[in-house]
């Protein structure tokens, strides 16, 4: 039998070939990337536009940061994260990390094509039921992807029998596309300086303008006016401080620090690490965009990420959610609207206010000391149940919400109505 000497000996010297080994492969495995991504390199800086550099740096650099960071940073740190057990990839990342960038490196001419930056960065979708009824301002929450609310705005321009505009946030577009502010934006943002779709300040500054110009166009119609906010839309639209009745639908007015669920949310959103943990989530983002569509479809709906849309809703994040500038822009703005609604709702209220229970809603209590200031200023209160916060993209939840919302607003825009300050 070996003596116990002998049998150190072989272990350090087993666990020095294992060492050797993996960081042979793991730097193979780099060149081999470095080389496939340099090989390119030339032709995208020569002939690219600023936008086309843009793309490729993120799409052939942040789009394996992820698996960069939990398997190779990380460790180096001491931090054990467990993914490896997880996911049961641990020898195999590496291997990973040069598939995700040879496929971005394979979609690079799709990518040029998808590159253009947006003239606006926000949408605005109009709908019309007819011309006998009030014009409706819909903003909605975060994403602030317009698309989310096209079925319940023309829903709800049938049963008012008027014209829905759908506000969008800005920052949120269809597609891959970003303004052409977007990058320096998000450079603000991740060094703690948000403005532009990452503020909340400047987000009331473009609800508010919307409903100016909304109001222009109803006053010259002699029609009435009336605001719907969906969560943090809501703040939005209240903080604008317009002369127009405001329609609150589970609104997120103040953070909801007595639920264990949302403190959970806070600190993860607002902690230091919040722009690389936004930035390694846009990767894999990145990465779902250049699957076919199909693919895309089962992978969110396999993570849960579509549970209970229908299929029309699931197009729309697979077509607004499977690129890099959304989801940084969605998890950049929550950054800002956790840590400026730290203290309680002060006003103004809206005029009527649709609230989610059984089950509770995450973002906005249907009962409670908001629910009781709200009351009290003259808010007219709804409750439904059995209806989730992204109600939009559920038929049954839409179409009950939607018929709620429909007859506040034919109340605060009849014209006996005095409406809440």
């Amino acid at each position: 039998m070996l003596s116990a000497s002998a049998r150190l000996g072989l272990e350090q010297l087993a666990f020095c070939s294992v060492r050797v080994r993996a960081r042979l492969r793991s730097r193979v495995v780099l060149l081999s990337t470095q080389s496939s991504l340099l090989a390119t390199a030339p032709k995208v800086l020569s002939f690219g536009t600023r936008e086309h550099q843009q793309l490729w740096a993120v799409e052939h650099f942040a789009a394996p940061l992820p698996l960069f960071v939990v398997h190779v940073v990380l460790p180096r740190l001491g931090i054990n994260t467990g993914v490896d057990s997880f996911l049961g990839i641990g020898r195999h990342a590496m291997a990973l990390y040069y598939i995700a960038a040879f496929t971005a490196v394979r979609a690079l001419p799709s990518a040029f094509d998808r590159a253009r930056s947006a003239e606006k960065d926000f949408d605005l979708l109009r709908h019309t039921g007819g011309s006998d009824g009030p014009r409706v301002l819909f903003v909605g929450g975060n994403p602030g992807v317009a698309r989310f609310y096209a079925a319940a705005a023309q829903e709800l321009a049938d049963a008012t029998r008027g014209d829905v505009a759908v506000l969008g946030l800005r920052g949120f577009v269809d597609g891959r596309r970003v303004s052409r502010h977007w990058w320096g934006d998000a450079t603000r943002w991740a060094l703690n300086r948000p403005r532009g779709p990452f503020s909340v300040a400047e987000q009331i500054a473009h609800v508010a303008d919307h409903i100016d110009g909304e109001r222009a166009l109803a006053e010259g119609q002699g029609r009435r006016l009336v605001v719907v906010g969906h969560s943090i839309g809501g703040y939005f639209a209240l903080k604008a401080q317009r002369d127009a009745p405001v329609i609150c639908v589970t609104p997120y007015l103040e953070n909801r620090e007595d639920d264990p669920a949302f403190r959970k949310l806070r600190r993860l959103v607002t902690s230091p690490l919040a722009p690389v943990l936004a930035s390694a989530l846009a990767s894999v983002a990145t990465v779902l965009g250049v699957v076919p569509r199909v693919v895309r479809r089962r992978i969110l709906r396999a993570a849960g990420a579509t549970a209970g849309m229908d299929r029309v809703h699931e197009d729309v994040t697979v077509e607004t959610m499977c690129g890099f500038g959304n989801v940084v822009t969605m998890l950049g703005l929550a950054r800002d609207e956790m840590r400026r609604l730290t203290k309680p709702f002060d006003g103004p209220y809206p005029a009527g206010l649709v609230l989610f229970d059984d089950p509770p809603d995450v973002w906005c209590a249907a009962r409670g000391p908001l629910v009781d200031r709200a009351r009290n200023a003259g808010s007219v209160i709804r409750v439904a149940t059995d209806t989730p916060h992204a109600f939009a993209t559920r038929p049954d939840a839409r179409r009950r919400v939607v018929a709620t919302v429909a007859e506040l607003v034919a109340a605060v825009a009849a014209p006996t109505m005095t409406t809440p300050s």
